[in-house]
C-alpha cells in the first residue's frame, strides 16, 4: 500500500516507476552522477534531475526508454569487447581522430575525401561504437535547404512533426532540445547543402554548444571556401573550424 501510494502521489504508472528504479540502479552500479548520465544520453542535466525526481512534465516514458536503450547499448559493447570491434586503419583512423577532437573541443570539424574510400561506413561504425547518442544525417536534394534540413533533424530527435510551423520556430525547438546536451551532430554528404543551410548549422552549433562535423566529397571544402564571399558565413564558420 505504501508503494502504491508513492506511485499514485508522483502520477507515475507502475511500469514507469520500475523503469526509474532500474535507471537509479544502473547509475549506482556505474558510479554515474546526474551530469554523467545527461552527457551519456544527450539530455540536459535539468531534464535528468526532473526525471529522477519524478517531476518531469514531458513524456517521461519516452525519456526512460531513451536512457535505458543507451545504457543497454553501452553495456552490450563493454560485455563483448572482442566482438564487432571496429579496427581503426587508414581512413577510419583519421575519421575517428577528427570525431574525438571535435567532441573534445566541442567545436566544428570538416571531413572530406573522394568517393568509394569508405567514409560513410567508417563514420557510421565510429558513431555506433563510440558515439551512440550522436545525431547522424545524410543530406539529399530534399534536405539541402534550411526548412527540410531542420525538419530532418527534428525527426532524428524522435518527433515526426511539430505543432508550430516555420523555420524560426523549428530552429528554436531544436535549440531548446539540444542546448547543453553535448551531442555530436554529424552531417554526411554536406557538399549538397546550400549556403543558408550551412549558416543554419553554424548557428545551431553556436546556440547549443553541440560539436558539429560536416563530411563529404572534395566539393564540400570548395563550397566552404567560396562562402568567404558571404559575410554571414565566411568569417563565422571557416575561421572557427577546429580540424
Amino acid at each position: 500500500l505504501e508503494q502504491q501510494a508513492r506511485i499514485e502521489g508522483t502520477g507515475m504508472s507502475t511500469h514507469q516507476e520500475m523503469d526509474l528504479n532500474e535507471i537509479r540502479e544502473i547509475m549506482k552500479a556505474r558510479g554515474l552522477t546526474q551530469a554523467d548520465l545527461a552527457n551519456q544520453v544527450g539530455l540536459s542535466s535539468t531534464v535528468i534531475s526532473e526525471v529522477l525526481a519524478g517531476k518531469y512534465k514531458g513524456d517521461a516514458e519516452a525519456v526512460h526508454a531513451k536512457i535505458l536503450a543507451v545504457m543497454a547499448a553501452l553495456e552490450a559493447r563493454e560485455a563483448a569487447p572482442g566482438k564487432g570491434e571496429f579496427v581503426l586503419t587508414g581512413v577510419a583512423r583519421e575519421i575517428h581522430a577528427v570525431l574525438k577532437t571535435v567532441v573534445s573541443l566541442e567545436g566544428i570539424g570538416v571531413l572530406f575525401g573522394p568517393s568509394r574510400i569508405g567514409k560513410t561506413m567508417a563514420l557510421r561504425a565510429c558513431l555506433r561504437l563510440e558515439f551512440p547518442n550522436a545525431i547522424y544525417l545524410q543530406i539529399t536534394d530534399g534536405s539541402r535547404t534550411p526548412a527540410p534540413l531542420y525538419t530532418a533533424l527534428v525527426a532524428q530527435l524522435g518527433r515526426r512533426r511539430l505543432k508550430m510551423h516555420g523555420i524560426p520556430n523549428t530552429f528554436t525547438w531544436l535549440v531548446h532540445q539540444l542546448r547543453d546536451s553535448h551531442r555530436l551532430i554529424l552531417i554526411d554528404e554536406a557538399e549538397n547543402l546550400n549556403r543558408a543551410a550551412v549558416n543554419g548549422l553554424r548557428q545551431l552549433h553556436d546556440e547549443t554548444g553541440c560539436p558539429l562535423v560536416l563530411a563529404g566529397r572534395p566539393p564540400l571544402m570548395r563550397k566552404l571556401q567560396e562562402t568567404r564571399e558571404d559575410a554571414r558565413i565566411g568569417g563565422s564558420l571557416l575561421g572557427r573550424i577546429s580540424i
